[in-house]
């Protein structure tokens, strides 16, 4: 099986999923990650192949201070989550995401908790779709701006 790992460009977000990824590998499944250039250095010691995709932790951060008029590092309000976790990200990176997972053929995506660019992949390509939380519980306030914010998202593709 290929199986493709999504994560945020975020050393707490990816590092995680290496014991999963590894013993995936370890039973004889083909392993990558799809992560923006800049977390290449953390993967490339793990010897998995690479899907390098999307713009970088501060390039998100300056499109969402861009879009909303406010900085998330000091006011990290769940409106702000949503926008940089399943709106600016998202938008900065599906396009290039998708083309490389279409270019890989993936049987199935695994992604971390706030990475909503892999499970829009999953949709678009009707593949499955796994996530790996490996932090406490999201308020629900921020649960509830992530998913109303990923949501337009969906439906521009046509998707529920």
């Amino acid at each position: 099986m290929r199986i493709l790992f999504f994560s945020n460009p975020l050393i707490g977000h990816l590092l995680p999923q290496f014991p999963l990824a590894r013993a995936l590998r370890g039973q004889g499944h083909t392993v990558a990650f799809s992560t923006p250039e800049v977390m290449a250095s953390c993967l490339t010691p793990e010897d998995f192949e690479l899907m390098l995709s999307g713009p970088s932790s501060q390039e998100v951060t300056g499109e969402v201070a861009r879009r909303t008029g406010a900085d998330i590092l000091f006011s990290a309000t769940s409106q702000l989550v949503g926008e940089y976790f399943a709106g600016a990200r998202v938008d900065l990176s599906l396009d290039e995401a998708l083309a490389r997972a279409r270019y890989w053929e993936p049987d199935l995506i695994v992604h971390e908790h706030l990475d909503f660019v892999g499970p829009l992949v999953a949709a678009v390509l009707k593949l499955p779709s796994a996530a790996l939380a490996v932090a406490p519980a999201l308020e629900p306030e921020t649960t509830r701006a992530l998913a109303a914010t990923v949501h337009a998202r969906y439906l521009e593709r046509g998707l529920r």
